[in-house]
């Protein structure tokens, strides 16, 4: 298996996911996104994501309604994204790790707001999903059925 990288507590190597693909307690969030096609992440987990992913989109459950003087994706209601989180059985307790296209922008924001959420056994694939295939990992279309839980905020 692969040595995890040196920031270990915030990135995952494509090849240790593996590895970990069908633990019942993990969590595995698919945030790809673009910018000048908002529908494209939610098509591209439809054609293909990691087994047991779930989809997290940037407009819908990463962010608020874009309001002028607030930006283009101002935080989302915490309430409302602990609700989201619960219901796809992502607990505080429940390891997770996140992955977009190539590990960046996307992934990162997911991370980012599941910490500032209180959540702490969460990474994000390095090289996201490109990284993913690359090392050989396998791609599904079926969503899963993850029972839901609650999310209690820091």
């Amino acid at each position: 298996m692969d040595e995890e990288p040196a920031a270990a507590s915030q990135l995952i190597t494509a090849s240790a996911l593996i590895a970990r693909l069908g633990e019942p307690k993990l969590r595995i969030v698919d945030a790809r996104f673009e910018l000048t096609e908002p529908r494209a992440g939610a098509e591209m987990y439809a054609r293909g994501h990691v087994p047991g992913a779930v989809h997290l989109d940037l407009d819908r459950d990463l962010a608020a309604p874009a309001k002028r003087g607030e930006g283009r994706h101002p935080l989302p209601d915490m309430t409302a994204f602990a609700r989201s989180l619960g219901e796809l059985g992502i607990g505080r307790r429940t390891p997770v790790v996140v992955y977009d296209q190539t590990g960046t922008m996307y992934a990162a924001r997911a991370w980012w707001l599941l910490r500032y959420a209180g959540h702490e056994d969460v990474r994000f694939v390095d090289g996201g999903f490109a990284a993913y295939l690359a090392a050989g990992g396998p791609v599904s279309t079926e969503i899963p059925a993850i029972p839901p839980t609650s999310f209690e905020l820091n």
